[in-house]
């Protein structure tokens, strides 16, 4: 996590409850400066109540080298383990927007509230950062809207059939165990039908999402089915900021 100027006093009592924040970020202290006097800043060290704060990420499902790839970045939405019981064994992700969580790193700009502000640029390409939490995920969707498509997805991934320990998908994994995983390929009406229908219905919303016409495909913004990121993050695709 970065490290920089904290919402509140977290200092408090170590009995508190921890306090959520995005772990997909990073931070990074040597950098070129936006804005200097001449416009020819030299990347240098920055205290560490100015780093770069990094919220945005290479766009892996798009060809290395390709205009797609050069264009978007991936802003990445975590896993949440304190919203249920069973939120280890199904996937369940962070409705908040990110740059707004518990204990997000606000920086000098306001952190969730202020919008995303370039600060710097680092990595390969010169790719333009920030010095708080606040991802360009944010020029394009406000707080209600990501929590409207993450709290869906959600659901589709919290139905029962999606149990861990349910017995149509230990019974799945016998029969791939038993056929050499053949039946990974079949219908299996009578014990994946279920499963494929609500995996189905999950990805058609995405795709509606997508679509021209969609919330999502309205903002030049994409999202990523859950199962291609093997749902370690929940994944929007975003314009590469400048």
């Amino acid at each position: 996590m970065c490290d920089s100027s904290q919402k509140g006093d977290h200092s408090t009592s170590a009995s508190e409850s921890a306090l959520f924040f995005n772990y997909h970020e990073f931070s990074f202290s040597f950098y070129d400066e936006i804005g200097s006097e001449d416009g020819m800043s030299m990347p240098k060290e920055h205290d560490e109540d100015h780093k770069l704060c990094v919220t945005h990420f290479p766009n892996v499902y798009a060809p290395r080298g390709s205009a797609e790839f050069q264009m978007t970045r991936v802003v990445r939405v975590p896993r949440r383990f304190d919203q249920s019981r069973d939120s280890l064994e199904t996937p369940q992700f962070s409705t908040q927007l990110p740059g707004s969580e518990p204990a997000a790193i606000v920086g000098d700009n306001g952190g969730g509230g202020g919008g995303f502000v370039r600060c710097g640029r680092y990595d390969t390409g010169g790719h333009v950062f920030g010095c708080s939490s606040v991802s360009p995920l944010s020029e394009h969707l406000n707080a209600a809207e990501v929590a409207e498509v993450v709290g869906r997805v959600n659901e589709y991934l919290r139905r029962v059939e999606y149990a861990v320990y349910g017995w149509r998908n230990l019974g799945g994994v016998l029969l791939d165990a038993l056929t050499g995983g053949l039946w990974s390929w079949a219908p299996g009406p009578l014990l994946r039908g279920p499963v494929f229908q609500e995996s189905l219905a999950l990805e058609q919303y995405v795709a509606q999402l997508n679509s021209p016409g969609g919330l999502l495909h309205e903002r030049g913004v994409s999202l990523v089915l859950p199962r291609r990121s093997g749902c370690l993050s929940l994944d929007f695709v975003v314009p590469r900021p400048t």
